[in-house]
């Protein structure tokens, strides 16, 4: 058991790894973002019945969800940070709208002639919901604030077996 590769080990996908590293506690939807259009790829490399995502499919979602190609280029590291903070931008927002993470964002589409899902959904239904116009671009600034505004707060709030412990160097006055 001890050698057992879990799906989301940081040694068979990097950006979990820098996921692991810079989030508060582990979010398997921002994980599952990532392995999901891996493990569809896996299933059309192993020519397994109505597999549809070829490498060309996985490159496309990585352009358009990832932010380059070369987030799903197992041999090298480049690219990895863009992928992992374009899905934790996505994933706070995501969170925020109030989305579920089986179903959101849609990476892939099977029925689609290319079968690559649509990274806009999230603010279109952003904007049909407030009446805002909302750009993917603004919503990711959105989710980078989210994420900031947390990483700010938690040191504050430590709680230690049930006991609120002062953190050092923290500009968060106690309540």
């Amino acid at each position: 058991m001890k050698d057992r590769i879990l799906p989301h080990d940081p040694r068979v996908y990097i950006t979990t790894g820098l996921l692991y590293a810079t989030e508060p506690r582990p979010s398997p939807s921002q994980f599952t973002e990532i392995m999901d259009p891996v493990i569809h790829w896996l299933n059309w490399v192993r020519k397994e019945e109505h597999a549809y995502l070829s490498s060309e499919v996985l490159r496309g979602i990585a352009r358009k969800f990832f932010g380059s190609e070369l987030a799903v280029d197992f041999s090298t590291y480049l690219g990895k940070s863009l992928a992992a903070k374009k899905i934790q931008d996505r994933e706070y927002v995501k969170d925020s709208l109030i989305l579920c993470s089986f179903a959101w964002p849609v990476v892939t589409a099977q029925n689609s002639e290319d079968h690559i899902g649509d990274p806009t959904l999230e603010s279109q239904l952003f904007s049909a919901v407030t009446g805002r116009e909302t750009d993917e671009e603004e919503l990711y600034v959105a989710g980078e604030r989210i994420f900031n505004l947390q990483r700010a707060i938690l040191p504050g709030k430590a709680i230690v077996a049930g006991q609120r412990i002062h953190c050092r160097n923290t500009s968060i006055p106690d309540p």
